[in-house]
């Protein structure tokens, strides 16, 4: 599975040369976790751990973080996890384009 938000997380962590257990016990998570959300096997991490993950990783954009998720929430490939993106990516489902209410 990709995943565009946690291939982005990987990339600014590599590159600022910091290891996933650092980074996660920066962030308040455990390091398997955030290997599972830089993999792809879990969804981007909820929004209230953005700002910590941006000081554990300097390189990090907020902005970008916010667009990776949205992307993500309306990428079809990606599996249900619970989070309120999986939730968006249903409900999306259930209104058939161009049929949305003003």
């Amino acid at each position: 599975m990709s995943s565009v938000f946690g291939a982005y997380l990987r990339r600014c962590r590599i590159d600022a040369q910091l290891s996933l257990r650092d980074v996660a016990k920066a962030v308040g998570i455990s390091h398997v976790y955030l290997g599972e959300v830089e993999r792809g096997r879990r969804g981007p991490l909820v929004r209230s751990r953005w700002p910590a993950l941006c000081e554990a990783i300097p390189r990090l954009s907020l902005k970008e973080l916010h667009r990776l998720a949205v992307e993500e929430a309306f990428a079809d490939d990606r599996p249900e996890d619970g989070h309120l993106l999986a939730e968006i990516r249903r409900l999306r489902k259930l209104v058939p384009a161009g049929k949305e209410q003003a």
